[in-house]
């Protein structure tokens, strides 16, 4: 593929991730708080411990405690690379307006220069990847637009946990392998992908497999000794952890884990390694395929990624690869005894996933493009996995664990209630409301378009193409019912749309509800959680105090 396409390809993923780009005036999640805490701690004084900026910022409780000292429990690398641009954005600040920035500032900062910019970083990689396999322009461009706009590589590319950061540094290095392997050579490949494999692992800890995996696949496909050698880059990154535990928590390997200060998350990591023990077969079909957070419910276009496994195009030592980094990964996440995650979108542990399936992907639209149905029933999957991640993104990236089919439950629930994260474009041009999701759903529009003009050589096809894709949709919208209405869920809602800020719809007054009705608030809404009317439910628990 020319220089020219490669980065109007990246052109475009830039502007869709920036057109998503989400906020809150106060964004209420303890673990990107604690992460950012660290970073602020490091660009304020080099310091380690998170105290000041506690009592300067609020208090979280999702922390570390050692020696009197309160810390980040979490794997500190995110917060290492976040600590630069912020020391910046500081001295600017104070240059150039006398003042200190606020704190959703700071985290603006922190996630375009970590989260976000290594996403763009690995979609460049991506580009020239499909492009060292000979694939076409047609392949490469849907592939990267299911990436970004399909799975939660483009939830998680927004925020702050170490995920999205991870996950692009370890593509990065598996496209540096693959190049080293199949084009050139280079030393440099090795010693760079060593090194960001090695620094994924100080931002998220499980990718250590992954990363080993990626070892063994370059010495079977090369039998050079000397990439051992090249591979030493490692332990700078390793060094550093090293170091930060030592002066944390007084022991080199004593990870913030070990310490954490609420006993219920204590004790789960207390479990095995870390909270590692064996693959939990409910877990594993839960993280694939549940409602709650199933890998393939929520992206249900990565299917074909699994249906290329079987096929010969792929077959060899990259299949090899691909499938084990996807069996012997979902298998450890399965084992972990958090391995819901929390409040989150999706299951956020298995986002390395996204980006390495995302390659049988390219494969499978290669052998496709010509077959009319196979085609449709991509996009049909397109379309589907679009509208979950955007649906669920939009309204409110944190998914209670108590809801068993959050995009039904919980994020259709916000939606309709007219709570929709503000976007940058959205900013810019004052869109509030109901109103803004025109803005969320284009890309849509567009890929369904593109998808159009690629693909139909004769004029008929597309009211076909269109057809089986609304079918797919009302199919699988039909899978979206409700569970049984719980009061706890409601309250819930209830208690984040009273923290979502800034307001995209103004609260329905309830003012003529006096205090002593409160009793007769709550009844009538159980009443209407047994019939199942939610929005009135809702509304009803909304007027006691």
């Amino acid at each position: 593929m020319s220089t020219f396409w490669t980065f109007a390809i990246l052109l475009l993923s830039t502007f869709v991730l920036g057109f998503f780009f989400h906020f809150h005036k106060d964004w209420p999640n303890p673990n990107e708080t604690v992460r950012l805490y660290l970073s602020l701690a490091i660009a304020d004084s080099g310091r380690l411990n998170i105290d000041r900026e506690i009592d300067k910022y609020g208090v979280i409780w999702d922390r570390a405690v050692y020696n009197g000292r309160i810390y980040s429990d979490k794997a500190p690398g995110i917060s290492f690379a976040a600590s630069i641009p912020i020391f910046v954005s500081k001295v600017v600040y104070k240059t150039l307006l006398h003042k200190e920035p606020p704190l959703k500032t700071y985290y603006v900062i922190a996630v375009i220069f970590t989260s976000l910019l290594a996403t763009i970083a690995a979609l460049f990689f991506l580009i020239k990847l499909l492009s060292l396999y000979n694939l076409s322009f047609f392949s490469t461009l849907l592939a990267v637009l299911a990436l970004i706009l399909c799975t939660y590589a483009n939830t998680y590319s927004m925020l702050f946990f170490g995920h999205a950061f991870s996950s692009a540094l370890l593509f990065i290095a598996f496209v540096l392998i693959e190049f080293y392997i199949k084009q050139d050579r280079k030393p440099a490949y090795v010693m760079i992908a060593a090194f960001l494999a090695s620094y994924a692992f100080i931002s998220e800890y499980p990718t250590i497999f992954i990363s080993l995996i990626l070892l063994v696949y370059l010495f079977i496909s090369t039998r050079e000794k000397k990439i051992f050698l090249f591979s030493a880059a490692a332990l700078i990154p390793l060094l550093l952890l090293i170091y930060y535990q030592y002066k944390c928590f007084g022991k080199p390997f004593s990870t913030g884990y070990e310490h954490l200060d609420s006993e219920t998350f204590s004790r789960i990591h207390k479990e095995g390694l870390l909270g590692f023990q064996y693959p939990n077969p409910k877990a594993l079909v839960n993280l694939l395929f549940g409602s709650q957070r199933g890998l393939f419910f929520f992206s249900p276009v990565l299917l074909l990624a699994i249906y290329m496994f079987f096929k010969d195009r792929l077959r060899g030592q990259l299949t090899k690869l691909t499938s084990a980094i996807f069996v012997f990964y979902t298998l450890l996440i399965s084992s972990f005894g958090y391995w819901i995650g929390g409040d989150a979108a999706g299951a956020r542990h298995l986002l390395p996933l996204n980006f390495f399936l995302i390659i049988p992907l390219s494969f499978a639209l290669e052998e496709i493009k010509n077959r009319k149905f196979m085609l449709s029933l991509f996009f049909g999957l397109l379309v589907i996995s679009g509208l979950n991640i955007i649906s669920s993104t939009v309204s409110w990236p944190f998914f209670p664990p108590q809801f068993l089919n959050p995009l039904a439950d919980f994020c259709g629930i916000m939606i309709k209630e007219g709570f929709i994260t503000h976007s940058i474009i959205g900013s810019l041009f004052n869109i509030r409301g109901f109103d803004s999701l025109g803005i969320y759903l284009l890309p849509i529009a567009v890929v369904v378009i593109l998808a159009m003009v690629f693909s139909l050589k004769n004029y008929h096809w597309g009211y076909v193409i269109v057809a089986e894709m609304l079918t797919l949709w009302v199919l699988f919208l039909s899978l979206l019912f409700p569970t049984k209405p719980d009061e706890g869920n409601f309250r819930e809602i209830i208690r984040i749309e009273k923290a979502f800020d800034p307001k995209t719809k103004l609260e329905i007054p309830f003012a003529h509800y006096p205090k002593n009705e409160d009793y007769v608030c709550i009844k009538r809404g159980n009443m209407l959680v047994r019939s199942g009317e939610t929005i009135g439910a809702i509304k009803e628990y909304r007027c006691s105090k």
